[in-house]
């Protein structure tokens, strides 16, 4: 990077914190869609969401102290099936229900999208749809009382079963992946004490993210110049 931008010496520290502190959602927005002209993705979609530790205490630490985490930040986020790049990212605060990001992530999502497959979580109060608009959503419904009763929670999970019988619905271990592969690469804890910081360091992981996943596909030097000009342009 230093040859590239041909700096005479690396920036401190400090430079880069200075930096990221002036660093306005708005602008990790942009960093985000600029990121996203690298792919091209397939019409089937799948969301889900991951947990976010915000402390440094390890798996093994939190089961003997028994510690229970009663607050945690929350990366809600749709994926697509094809290229495992994230579309559209939420940031929200768990625990909770994911039923009510799920039209605002359609809403800022650039693609257009035919079919959506997600787990229990968002099985939520207006989002599954009886009448065939795009994009479909296949949610398994969540039994209240032990059944499910009335005609559109019946057709419902009978969608759900026959997306399962003919393997659609196993796309969406996709999004499973992903958070594997966040949490293994890039980490699982937020170690920032203010809100705002938090809610920043979040939004980035979705461009760290996709920035993996084009160097994963092979990209990696066009990937790399393009970071760094978008470095110099948002940041310094």
């Amino acid at each position: 990077m230093q040859k590239i931008l041909g700096w005479e010496k690396v920036p401190d520290h400090s430079t880069l914190h200075r930096a990221f502190q002036k660093l306005q959602e708005e602008q990790i927005q942009k960093l985000f869609f600029q990121v996203l002209k690298f792919f091209k993705p397939s019409g089937i979609l799948s969301c889900d969401s991951t947990g976010l530790r915000e402390d440094s205490a390890s798996f093994y630490f939190s089961i003997r102290s028994k510690k229970i985490r009663r607050r945690w930040i929350k990366l809600v986020y749709l994926v697509d099936t094809k290229t495992q790049a994230c579309l559209r990212k939420a940031v929200a605060r768990g625990p909770g229900s994911d039923a009510m990001y799920l039209e605002i992530l359609e809403k800022q999502n650039p693609f257009k999208a035919c079919l959506e497959i997600m787990d229990r979580g968002f099985d939520g109060k207006g989002n599954f749809r009886l009448k065939f608009t795009l994009p479909f959503r296949i949610i398994p419904p969540i039994s209240r009382g032990g059944r499910i009763k009335g005609f559109e929670r019946i057709v419902q999970r009978l969608i759900y079963v026959l997306s399962v019988w003919l393997g659609i619905y196993g796309k969406r271990w996709i999004s499973e992946t992903v958070n594997y592969v966040i949490k293994r690469k890039i980490g699982e804890s937020l170690r920032e004490r203010r809100e705002e910081t938090k809610r920043k360091m979040a939004l980035l992981i979705g461009i760290v993210y996709n920035i993996h996943v084009v160097i994963r596909n092979g990209d990696a030097e066009r990937i790399l110049f393009f970071e760094i000009r978008l470095f110099i342009i948002f940041i310094i």
